[in-house]
Formats: C-alpha cells, sequence, structure tokens
C-alpha cells in the first residue's frame, strides 16, 4: 500500500473495533478481481454523487441481454455461491462451465442430504420433500409430522434459494431487471446476481424443450456507470445481507472512498484469502470515516445506531475459519461476536490417514486403472465426484 493516512492526520469518527462490546448493544441485521476503484472510477469513469446516484439519476435502459455475455461483480458483498464450491466455477458465464457449476452443486447437495435432490420438481410445481402428502381429514398425522422434518443442509439452502426464484420467474415472468455496467461488449452485474444465476439454472435445466421462453437472454438495465452507494442501496432494501456481507460492504465502501483521495490498496487477487482483501481497512485509527460523511455511511449500511459501524468492522479481524462459516451459514453479527466472546472456533477440516487404512493399496492401483480408461471430460467428472465425497465424510 501506498499514500497510508497517518494516525492523527485529522479530526475524524474513529470507528475501529468494538472490541469487548455489550451483548445488548444494538445488532440489526473468476475473472481477475480488481480493485473497488477499478470498479467504480478508472472502468465505467464514475465520479457522480454518491447519494445522488443512489436516487437513480442515471440514465438506465432495459434491454434483454445474453446470459452468457454477463458476469458476476467479483468484489459484490452478497455471496451466493457458497465457499464450498466456488472451486469448481472458473468464473465464466459461458454455458459450458455454467453447467458443471451446477452440477457439481447439485451432487454435493445429494451428498450433504443423504438423498437426490430432484430439481425438476421445484420448476414444474410438483411433489417435493417441502410438501406432506396425507389424506384429507388426516389431522394427527400432520401435526406429527410438523417441525419434524430434517434440517436443511448450507448446501441444500443456497441452491434452493436458486432454484424457487427460478421457479417464480418461470410461472410469473421477471418483474425486476438485473442492473449491469458495460465493460468493453460484456456486462458486469452490479445488481441482481440471484436472478441472473436463475436464468443460468433456468437455461441448463429446460424442463419442456417447447417451452416458449428464452433462458438464454435476461432484462437487463444498462447503467452508465458503476456506484457502489447504488449497489449497496440494493443489498440493504432485500434486508437479507448476512453479518459477513454487511462486512464486506462497508470495507468496500471505505476503500472506495479512500481511493478518490489517492490511497491505493492491493487487488484482491494479491491475497489468498478473500477476507485478507477486505482487512486492508480493519485499522479504524488509519481508515477512520472520513470527515463529514458518517451520515453517508449510515444510510449506505442501512443502519440505525453509530456503534454498528464498529461492530462491523471489527468482524473482518476475526478467524479466517470463522469467517466463512459465518458468510456461508447466514450468522448474525451478535452470533459472530457472542462466538468470539466465549471463545469458540470453527476449525479447518483435519485431514487423517487413519480414516483410509481400510483402503488397500491393491483398490487404489484399481481404481487409477479404471481412471485412466476414461475419457478427460469423464474422468474430469468422476474426480470431482470423488472430490465431493471425500469432503463429506472428513465434515
Amino acid at each position: 500500500m501506498s499514500n497510508r493516512r497517518k494516525r492523527g492526520e485529522s479530526a475524524s469518527i474513529g470507528f475501529d473495533d468494538l472490541g469487548d462490546a455489550n451483548d445488548d448493544s444494538p445488532e440489526l441485521a473468476a475473472e481477475a478481481p480488481v480493485t473497488t476503484s477499478e470498479f467504480a472510477n478508472r472502468g465505467y469513469n464514475s465520479r457522480v454523487n454518491p447519494l445522488a446516484d443512489v436516487m437513480g439519476r442515471d440514465k438506465i435502459v432495459a434491454k434483454p441481454l445474453p446470459i452468457t455475455d454477463i458476469r458476476p461483480d467479483a468484489l459484490q458483498p452478497r455471496r451466493i455461491i457458497p465457499t464450498a464450491l466456488r472451486h469448481y466455477w472458473n468464473g465464466s458465464p459461458d454455458a459450458v462451465s455454467m453447467a458443471r457449476l451446477f452440477e457439481m452443486w447439485l451432487k454435493e447437495v445429494d451428498i450433504e442430504r443423504g438423498k437426490p435432490f430432484d430439481v425438476d420438481a421445484y420448476l414444474i410445481g410438483g411433489a417435493t420433500d417441502r410438501v406432506v402428502a396425507v389424506s384429507e381429514g388426516n389431522d394427527e398425522v400432520v401435526l406429527r409430522r410438523i417441525g419434524a422434518e430434517p434440517q436443511i443442509g448450507v448446501l441444500e439452502a443456497s441452491l434452493l434459494k436458486i432454484i424457487l426464484l427460478a421457479a417464480s420467474i418461470q410461472r410469473d415472468g421477471l418483474t425486476n431487471p438485473i442492473t449491469v455496467i458495460n465493460d468493453n461488449g460484456s456486462y458486469i452485474i452490479e445488481t441482481g446476481e440471484g436472478r441472473w444465476l436463475a436464468y443460468h439454472l433456468l437455461h441448463w435445466r429446460t424442463i419442456q424443450p417447447t417451452h416458449s421462453k428464452d433462458w438464454s437472454q435476461i432484462p437487463a438495465r444498462v447503467a452508465d456507470s458503476f456506484n457502489l452507494w447504488r449497489q449497496a442501496s440494493e443489498n440493504n432494501a432485500r434486508n437479507n445481507l448476512n453479518a459477513i456481507a454487511r462486512a464486506r460492504q462497508l470495507a468496500r465502501l471505505l476503500m472506495y472512498e479512500y481511493e478518490m483521495q489517492g490511497v491505493q490498496f492491493e487487488a484482491a487477487a494479491q491475497f489468498e484469502h478473500e477476507q485478507d482483501y477486505y482487512a486492508q481497512v480493519a485499522d479504524g485509527n488509519l481508515y477512520p470515516i472520513p470527515v463529514g460523511e458518517g451520515e453517508k455511511f449510515m444510510n449506505g449500511m442501512g443502519f440505525k445506531h453509530v456503534v454498528q459501524l464498529r461492530q462491523y468492522r471489527a468482524l473482518l479481524r476475526v478467524a479466517r475459519e470463522l469467517w466463512d462459516h459465518a458468510s456461508d451459514n447466514d450468522l448474525t453479527e451478535g452470533e459472530i461476536r457472542k462466538m468470539v466472546q466465549q471463545g469458540i472456533r470453527v476449525t479447518p477440516v483435519t485431514r487423517s490417514a487413519k480414516r483410509f487404512k481400510s483402503w488397500r493399496k491393491t483398490d487404489a492401483h484399481e481404481l487409477i486403472n479404471e481412471l485412466d480408461m476414461l475419457d478427460e471430460s469423464e474422468r474430469t467428472v468422476i474426480l470431482d465426484l470423488m472430490s465431493a465425497v471425500v469432503r463429506h465424510y472428513l465434515r
């Protein structure tokens, strides 16, 4: 980093971290990555007033665009694809890459739940595991089953969100187009990654070949410029950002404002883990809320109490494993804070050779020989499935 802001350089609101905050304090709930300034400035020539932009003063035109010409914002605070699945996707929006992502997502879900997950049943409105099918008038059976259904796992819950959105779009159409920014002929999503994924799911899993809908194109508003504050406003409007997503959003807005002042941050690609990228502004003494912008940050984050700025910045420094766990499990800021205060740790999977003692070398050689007989595409699918099974049993 360069041009670091020095301690005590100017009077400002120094919300750094909460430390031993009281539990009763308010709590409301790839392509090569680039810096926030490359997204918000150099790439899109954005120099508009953030608050004015949130009010929608940019010229925005809606038109159908090919879903394969659109890619997500790599630094979008909201994470839709779970951490454990991101290695299955190379970041390309082409149909083959997206199909592989969904195929492996579905296989991981099958392993997580211990039985097949019927995607088509949800899309066509058929009988699903959520439906309790009993004879009319058999209230006793219904009452016994209420609350007795198995817990839905993280991977299934994340996929289910996309499937239910896709089913709604298939039934009623897309009422709210996504917003994208033109990037030299392709497009980057500013808001609407979930809707875009739902279209890819429908394109991959078309139930009726003669269906009149063309899921290869999605209605999109093409904005004149990319603006982080508008993206934050959209995220807040949905009111379901988890705590880690809010921490990412706060960090990204801070980095954007400091980049406007000439401060340079390392690109996300320079870090082994995404948390380290956002943690560049974790120190509230080095990077306090800029003078006179406290209210703008409160509104931009959708906060009701000033202490929340400190609470969510503090999340930038939690253990890496807790960061991933909290992100994938939609934990609240209060839940994360209590885990930290109580010393509860989420540890990464420990791979032990003892678990594989029963696997003989001859079995391994036979498996290798079988794999060698497959072509490249078949071998990739088999290895991915084996990897998913091993990860499941090591959890």
